[in-house]
């Protein structure tokens, strides 16, 4: 990481704070606290969701208990990888997110993708996954993406707005070329 930032002159700075880490990049600052060997926590401030850290890293009925961290008593935390956001935000199409969780499971040359985004009512959920759902099948169209979202489906379920998807890792991997090019090559 070190490397990359002087490498595209944007030095980071890291900086312990107790439990925390602040990540520094120019005028972004990240916060890093570990909440156990395999599980981190990360922040654009250092504000009260870090500070819950401790919480999160207790009993499973801390964790399924707190209605500010959506879905983590929900979220697969068997999968190879997994995550949970708090992120409040408006949505262009009207109504709010509040944060969201999923998870990815690598097995058999496939990724399995479940992702779900907390909105503020049922309505906005079903808005949102129907106008997702529309673009996902104009990529489908396209030889570049099809691959990729062939088995995606975007859909809701009460307040959350569900992603799934089988992606096949070939797919994955033949983006790569793509990415590491808008990137500039590194």
């Amino acid at each position: 990481m070190t490397a990359y930032s002087k490498q595209q002159n944007k030095p980071i700075t890291i900086t312990p704070d107790g439990a925390v880490v602040k990540y520094s990049q120019g005028a972004k600052d990240t916060y890093v606290r570990w909440l156990g060997p395999d599980v981190l926590a990360i922040a654009g401030k250092k504000d009260s969701q870090l500070n819950k850290a401790d919480t999160l890293a207790g009993t499973s009925g801390g964790i399924a208990g707190d209605s500010s961290l959506h879905g983590l008593g929900s979220v697969n935390t068997g999968a190879t990888l997994w995550g949970v956001a708090v992120k409040n935000a408006l949505l262009p199409t009207g109504g709010s997110i509040s944060g969201g969780y999923g998870s990815a499971n690598f097995a058999g040359g496939a990724i399995a993708l479940d992702v779900h985004v907390a909105t503020d009512s049922a309505k906005t959920a079903a808005d949102n996954a129907k106008q997702g759902q529309q673009q996902l099948d104009a990529l489908k169209g396209q030889a570049m993406f099809a691959a990729l979202v062939k088995t995606a489906k975007v859909s809701s379920a009460g307040n959350d707005i569900v992603v799934t998807a089988q992606v096949p890792e070939k797919a994955i991997m033949q983006l790569i070329p793509m990415i590491t090019g808008m990137a500039g090559g590194h």
